[in-house]
């Protein structure tokens, strides 16, 4: 049950990590949607637990890492690459999350799209990245 809870944080954190990359005007729709998207996330970590200054130090470590390993995280280029990527990784999971948490992720690839801004990464690059993802969450013990 401890490693679900402590995935579940991880999960949740990538997610969270989005709102950091996105370069939006604060009253855009792309702006309005990330605000939406840290309020659930923020909700759903309140209701596990706190997280710990190690647990927070580990799993930014990983986060950040995994974005170097990938290229997405600080690439604007990407961002469709890494919302797609997070939906796939929350729908995969083991851990049930609320509908809720999938509404604000949806409607920034919607938003992406409608504004020919999205192309859908194909099935290699999600792999490679989830392998990444495992990878390094085993490797570091966060998983």
């Amino acid at each position: 049950m401890l490693n679900l809870i402590k995935r579940k944080k991880t999960e949740l954190c990538l997610v969270y990590a989005i709102s950091f990359y996105i370069v939006v005007q604060p009253n855009s729709k792309m702006g309005g949607l990330q605000k939406k998207l840290k309020k659930v996330v923020r909700q759903v970590l309140h209701q596990i637990s706190d997280l710990n200054l190690e647990e927070q130090k580990s799993i930014i470590a990983v986060v950040e890492q995994w974005g170097e390993e990938t290229g997405w995280l600080n690439s604007q280029d990407n961002l469709g690459t890494l919302i797609f990527f997070c939906l796939s990784m929350l729908h995969a999971s083991p851990i049930p999350y609320p509908p809720a948490i999938y509404k604000p992720l949806r409607a920034m690839i919607q938003h992406l799209k409608d504004g020919d801004r999205f192309t859908a990464p194909t099935e290699n690059t999600i792999q490679i990245a989830t392998d990444k993802w495992n990878r390094l969450f085993n490797y570091k013990g966060v998983l």
